[in-house]
């Protein structure tokens, strides 16, 4: 994998992986990218209803989309991060291992960033899973889980760098933190969450959401 910096991390997540069926690219653009040969794969895979499967997976999409566009301050952290880990290797090593080990130094800054990752990836996939008008959608649910979840490039990422378990990390744990905040709260008072970096919840509140909302209520 060779060696990036800022203005080529986009091109780079938006590629990551095989299995991503979608990218919203907020680097290059922004824009939505859809994998439509693998989407279409999968959802015959899963046999499933064709138009509901594809709005579940664009309104996922589609609320990346809006959380870029709420917070736009979100991927300079990402980016930042990111350059920060890929800088000092250039003109060294391009290796996966020397990487890893960059971004394991970088304790405060990926436990940052993959605080983000969660609460993005675990807002869209409650968001999508409460799309009631897709009628066939506890099906879809069920099958696309057993068969294994989307992960997102950058999952893709840091799940080879760190050797984390993307879904854990992004969908269990995020969604988990999500739904507890809906809830409480509801939708409104959760996106409260995308007016500023602060807001976003810390590792520890990351597992703990009633120390969030106990910050910040």
């Amino acid at each position: 994998m060779p060696l990036i910096a800022g203005a080529e991390l986009g091109a780079v997540l938006s590629v990551l992986g095989t299995r991503v069926l979608g990218q919203f690219d907020p680097f290059v653009g922004p824009r939505l990218l859809l994998n439509a040969p693998t989407i279409t794969q999968i959802r015959g895979e899963l046999n499933v209803n064709a138009r509901d499967f594809y709005l579940w997976i664009a309104t996922h999409e589609q609320t990346h989309r809006l959380q870029f566009e709420h917070a736009p301050w979100i991927p300079e952290v990402m980016k930042q991060t990111l350059a920060e880990a890929f800088e000092p290797l250039a003109g060294n090593t391009s290796s996966m291992r020397d990487l890893g080990e960059r971004l394991k130094s970088m304790k405060s800054e990926v436990s940052e960033l993959t605080s983000i990752m969660s609460v993005l990836e675990g807002h869209a996939m409650v968001v999508m899973n409460d799309v009631t008008s897709i009628r066939s959608i506890k099906t879809i649910r069920r099958r696309f889980e057993a068969r294994g979840e989307n992960r997102s490039a950058l999952a893709i990422l840091l799940g080879k760098v760190l050797g984390l378990d993307a879904k854990a990390l992004q969908y269990k744990r995020g969604a988990k933190f999500v739904r507890h905040i809906v809830d409480e709260i509801g939708y409104e008072g959760f996106n409260e969450i995308f007016t500023a970096r602060e807001m976003f919840p810390s590792a520890d509140e990351l597992d703990h959401p009633e120390r969030w909302l106990a910050r910040t209520r």
